[in-house]
């Protein structure tokens, strides 16, 4: 009840809920996935008195309490296996795949040089500042000059606490989805409907988280390959020039 009202205070105070949000909604998936299967093995329970202390006693002390709380504790385990094997073997494939085509990906001078014509043309209709090929050449530049192996250091640091949120994510949303069979389950008024709703909603969430993801770890590969591939473009663009120079002195 404790966390409950820490969040409502967070949240009025304006501070992230999101968290603890979490948190507690995935002690909840937990709990409610864990009496399903214990009613299920073992009957209908009864709640602890709080002011019956010998029961509460009796309780802890001849160990009753270690049937429900290795039901948890198997719920939780197997939950998080299955969750984190689902989510790592999906990613590995997809990251995998998209990783190779980026550094297999190489640009052409001749494209980008007409993407730049046609960026130029987009901007004098689309934004208040012209942008001409030069000074597009001069922002790579300045890009490329701002990319160090530092830069890369810093982004793949900063992306690992968004990708643990993003991993634990997915895990909530999984025993979301796992709850919400069981609430249909064992609830009259979880109608299909709802329930259909819901489940294509949760899918929807854990697609989006895994995509998030897959993006925020290929980031480091494509600003490495951004590098790259400007620096080959402008050594491309030097060696043209060096050549249609030798041409002209020749003729």
């Amino acid at each position: 009840m404790n966390e409950i009202f820490l969040i409502v205070a967070d949240y009025f105070k304006g501070k992230s809920i999101y968290h603890p949000l979490r948190r507690a909604l995935n002690l909840l998936f937990l709990i409610s996935i864990s009496s399903f299967i214990y009613e299920y093995a073992y009957g209908k329970y009864e709640w602890l008195d709080i002011t019956d202390y010998k029961g509460i006693l009796t309780f802890l002390i001849k160990g009753n309490f270690f049937i429900p709380l290795s039901i948890f504790i198997a719920v939780y385990t197997l939950t998080e296996i299955v969750s984190v094997t689902v989510f790592s073997v999906l990613n590995y494939f997809a990251t995998v795949r998209m990783t190779r085509q980026i550094i297999h990906y190489q640009i052409n001078k001749d494209t980008v040089d007409q993407n730049m014509s046609d960026l130029a043309v987009a901007t004098k209709h689309l934004s208040p500042i012209t942008l001409s090929g030069p000074q597009m050449l001069e922002l790579f530049q300045y890009l490329r000059a701002s990319i160090t192996t530092e830069i890369i250091h810093q982004i793949e640091e900063g992306i690992k606490v968004p990708k643990r949120n993003m991993e634990a994510t997915f895990h909530t949303t999984f025993r979301a989805m796992l709850a919400s069979i069981i609430y249909f389950i064992s609830l009259d008024q979880f109608g299909w409907k709802l329930f259909t709703i819901t489940l294509i909603t949760l899918l929807i969430v854990m697609y989006l988280t895994m995509l998030a993801y897959r993006l925020l770890d290929l980031f480091p590969t494509l600003v490495r390959k951004f590098n790259d591939e400007v620096i080959r473009y402008f050594e491309q663009n030097k060696t043209n020039n060096t050549v249609t120079t030798h041409k002209s002195k020749t003729e």
